[in-house]
């Protein structure tokens, strides 16, 4: 482990190339560079016939893909999902009274919220004007 020059504390890390506490560099500049080329050079394979490094590109299959377009679709899709478990856990005939109030209380929840952003967006649909006036009366309280 290598000791720092300015603030002289010990790196707990083994081979740093910079002080774990204030952040100056433990080694002098080439030292740095040659520990990195020497890095770069043991990930790489030489090809034989010109003496060229190639690097493996990642290889991405249809599985990475399809996952991550799921990651992206939850938040589109996601609470119709939870909807329809909602209704099917509610028509499950083996679930038990007291888990069946609860499902029908959360979709009576999601039925209020969405008549709520109904209501919301007809009002808001009729006055067109009404954000520009919540920011008047915003900067009248709050202009210097």
């Amino acid at each position: 482990m290598d000791e720092c020059k300015v603030c002289g504390r010990t790196s707990p890390i083994e081979g740093a190339n910079f002080c774990y506490y204030c952040g100056s560099p433990l080694r002098d500049r080439t030292s740095v560079i040659e520990t990195d080329n020497a890095r770069t050079e043991d990930a790489a394979e030489p090809v034989e016939e010109t003496g060229e490094i190639r690097r493996e590109t990642p290889k991405v299959s249809r599985w990475k893909v399809a996952g991550i377009l799921c990651l992206l679709l939850i938040p589109v899709y996601g609470w119709l999902f939870l909807i329809g478990w909602l209704i099917v856990s509610a028509c499950n005939p083996n679930l038990p009274e007291d888990r069946k109030e609860v499902v029908k209380g959360a979709l009576l929840f999601i039925a209020l919220l969405a008549v709520l952003v109904i209501i919301a967006g007809i009002y808001l649909a009729n006055n067109p004007d009404y954000f520009s006036e919540v920011m008047k009366q915003y900067e009248s309280m709050y202009a210097k």
